[in-house]
């Protein structure tokens, strides 16, 4: 191999563009937390474990539907990143999504408006009881 200088002190190196002293800290990947190896290896242990999912029973073995593990409190709704045993589920991807979506559902009914004003009575987050994808409009409505 070649040495090249390190493009931060001039020291000749074997490989790579800086040497030890001025390599830059590891980054998370942009857009999705870090899982810690706590974490990790928890889920895998349930996943190897229970084997099938725990709501539709399916193996894992689609291409697009592997088994994972999921937080039965997920962290985005405050629960703990790594959780004890008991605290962790294995579901197919498909479930794992349906779930979290029916959480986050659960928990925007049950919080009041950050204005202080209690949730809609309709169940909708418009008025008339219209959320996002259900609006369809009146005639003579402008778009």
């Amino acid at each position: 191999m070649i040495a090249r200088p390190c493009i931060e002190c001039g020291e000749l190196i074997a490989t790579g563009s800086r040497c030890t002293a001025c390599r830059l800290p590891e980054r998370p990947r942009p857009g999705r937390p870090s899982r810690p190896h706590a974490w990790r290896k928890l889920a895998r242990k349930v996943v190897r474990a229970v084997g099938l999912c725990e709501r539709c029973g399916t193996d894992g073995t689609e291409p697009n539907n592997p088994l994972t593990a999921d937080h039965v409190r997920p962290v985005s709704l405050g629960g703990p990143m790594v959780p004890d045993p008991s605290g962790v589920r294995c579901l197919c991807k498909r479930c794992n999504s349906a779930v979290l979506a029916e959480q986050r559902m659960a928990a925007a009914a049950t919080d009041s408006d950050p204005r202080g004003e209690a949730p809609n009575p309709e169940g909708g987050a418009h008025p008339g009881g219209r959320a996002g994808g259900d609006y369809s409009p009146e005639p003579g409505d402008p778009l």
